[in-house]
């Protein structure tokens, strides 16, 4: 992961005047004082470049797909699919929440001295992604850009943070272990290590799951689960999970065309919304509507089938059926738009979780959820599945 700390200056006093670029958008807030989607009162157009491929190899990428890359013309067009829907540029809030779903504020270094005075805590990033997912590859690159907080919107000019990650490789490998490539064609994937070294302290998962289309377009949801032992009693356990909630702006661009950074601080906030209820984030009233459950097809470098990576190929899941799971006890931490994360450890194996991230839409009768197994330090089953509230009657 490349992690970088830049600064955008305006292009002078005629782009604050009003000459915007052809994508700079100007929301203001109705008489009502409710502010309108999304509400940014102060767009500074930028032009930046950096390490992402250009548009025009983005397309050549997904055009052609080789399928001995993948081993079936099945698993090539699951590919290219998901190329089509998780590519993009995509803006939204970054913030962060611990194992009991409390919003953690920013590091203060980052933070203006005028929000402390105002005791004012600043949780959320406005944050914009640009992703380029190689079909041809099996690739999945992009950068992240964190807009500094800002008191007021007269700055001219915008800081930023940037991380610039290569989450899969194209031998398998990728950033934090996450060697596992889980995609499907909606855009929605899994990043995951295959093995767990023994005396590993921590893991780091990260899902992304497609979320249901409102007024405003596409959404998605990208969790990132951080796992640590507890250094009683060696079980695994949730840290903190951080939740990049995005909307879909435009086609990948490359990183070099005009993007939007948000200059004023409370555009758009996640960490205060109300959590999740604990009905929407048990297992006892859900059944699997449909699904995928996948297999691992381990790498063949290392003997007995166990390598450090693969691609998980998808097993379509009949209704009813069981994802893969572990019993034990459960820990759940109730985060904000439906978003929760549970984990279930098994009393008499330190070795193993069973991970759930997922998602209950409004009205809390269907939601969406990830399924991680480990056993014996190994990725062992994961699934992603569509459920619905059991019928009470029944």
């Amino acid at each position: 992961m490349l992690r970088r700390h830049l600064r955008a200056a305006a292009a002078g006093a005629g782009a604050r005047a009003g000459g915007w670029g052809p994508r700079c958008r100007v929301w203001t807030r109705p008489a009502s004082g409710v502010p309108c989607r999304p509400p940014m009162r102060d767009v500074l157009c930028m032009r930046l470049s950096g390490a992402l491929p250009a548009s025009g190899e983005a397309a050549a990428g997904a055009a052609g797909v080789d399928a001995t890359v993948f081993g079936s013309e099945e698993e090539s067009e699951r590919w290219r699919q998901f190329a089509r829907q998780a590519s993009g540029e995509w803006e939204g809030v970054i913030a962060v929440f611990d194992d009991e779903g409390k919003a953690q504020p920013l590091p203060p270094h980052y933070v203006p001295d005028a929000f402390r005075e105002w005791g004012v805590e600043v949780c959320d990033w406005q944050e914009q992604c640009s992703m380029l997912a190689d079909a041809s590859a099996g690739t999945l690159h992009f950068r992240v850009r964190r807009m500094m907080p800002t008191v007021g919107c007269e700055a001219d000019a915008v800081a930023f943070e940037e991380e610039s990650t290569l989450l899969w490789q194209r031998d398998g490998g990728g950033a934090d272990g996450a060697a596992v490539r889980t995609v499907l064609q909606d855009g929605s994937y899994l990043a995951a290590p295959a093995t767990l070294p023994t005396d590993a302290k921590s893991a780091h998962v990260e899902v992304c799951l497609a979320l249901p289309a409102d007024s405003g377009g596409r959404r998605r949801a990208r969790i990132a689960a951080a796992l640590v032992r507890d250094w009683q009693t060696k079980a695994w356990k949730a840290a903190r999970y951080e939740v990049a909630h995005e909307r879909f702006e435009c086609e990948y661009r490359g990183g070099g065309q005009d993007l939007q950074l948000l200059g004023c601080h409370g555009a758009q906030t996640i960490s205060d919304l109300p959590p999740v209820s604990a009905a929407a984030a048990g297992n006892e009233k859900w059944s699997v509507a449909a699904g995928n459950a996948f297999v691992l097809k381990r790498t063949a470098a290392s003997a007995g089938g166990s390598g450090d990576g693969g691609d998980g190929a998808p097993r379509k899941l009949a209704a009813g059926e069981a994802p893969p799971a572990l019993s034990g006890t459960a820990t759940t931490t109730h985060m904000p738009m439906g978003l929760f994360g549970r984990v279930t450890v098994p009393q008499d194996n330190a070795d193993a979780f069973y991970l759930q991230v997922g998602f209950a839409a409004a009205g809390l009768d269907v939601r969406r959820v990830a399924h991680i197994v480990y056993r014996s330090n190994e990725l062992t089953g994961f699934a992603v599945t569509d459920e619905s509230a059991a019928n009470d009657s029944a």
